[in-house]
């Protein structure tokens, strides 16, 4: 059972060998690594109600990632994106271009969500 799908998504992350961060968190003049994560809870929300109280919480979730290998770009996303589906991640997209602030790296970006049950 997942008990918080953001911090869980940034351990089975890690737990991949990627660092992870917050979208936008990087500072500027900081090297980026060579391919990494971030993310971006764009919402968290009740999603369906039985006799007045909430019975399911809906986070979605904005996953980016950068690499400064265009060939990781699809691999490594399409590899995550199995693996998420399979722990109960719904994963209805394929991805897009995302720009990156570093000349050096490439990025893609899909949405992913996870419903948990109250």
């Amino acid at each position: 059972m997942i008990d918080n799908p953001i911090k869980w998504l940034i351990k089975f992350l890690n737990n991949k060998g990627y660092e992870v961060y917050r979208q936008g968190s990087l500072s500027e003049g900081v090297p980026y690594p060579a391919s990494f994560f971030t993310y971006y809870n764009t919402y968290t929300e009740y999603d369906a109600y039985f006799d007045n109280s909430a019975t399911t919480l809906e986070y979605a979730v904005s996953l980016y990632f950068y690499s400064t290998d265009i060939s990781q770009l699809y691999t490594v996303f399409e590899q995550m994106r199995k693996e998420l589906k399979a722990y109960g991640w719904l994963c209805p997209d394929a991805g897009a271009d995302t720009p990156s602030a570093d000349k050096e790296h490439y990025g893609r970006v899909f949405e992913i969500y996870f419903k948990e049950t109250r």
